[in-house]
């Protein structure tokens, strides 16, 4: 009786595992030129800092780089815009007072 029951539950799980992609869309395959303008955007919003100098860039960096995977080359709107030619300001620091003229 126990093994009975063994065998019917190995069974339905083989018939989950089995319907299961049979349900879903397949997923789109990533291109060469998607993942590159992603990563340049990416780079864009998030430059490289020296190592110790601020904590938990490449994990915005990630989370950019995937929002821009999923939204097919749309860099996210939360966060710094890309392309803006200027590195985003860091919190807390205020933009340099012009030099005076002598």
């Amino acid at each position: 009786m126990r093994v009975r029951r063994l065998q019917l539950l190995l069974l339905a799980c083989i018939g989950a595992a089995l319907a299961s992609p049979l349900s879903t869309e397949p997923a789109s395959a990533i291109t060469a030129e998607l993942a590159k303008k992603c990563r340049q955007l990416a780079l864009e919003a998030h430059p490289p800092v020296r190592a110790g100098t601020k904590a938990g860039t490449s994990a915005e960096f990630r989370a950019f780089y995937q929002s821009c995977l999923a939204n097919n080359g749309t860099p996210p709107s939360t966060g710094a815009k890309a392309g803006s030619g200027s590195p985003p300001q860091q919190s807390g620091s205020s933009p340099a007072p012009p030099a005076k003229p002598q």
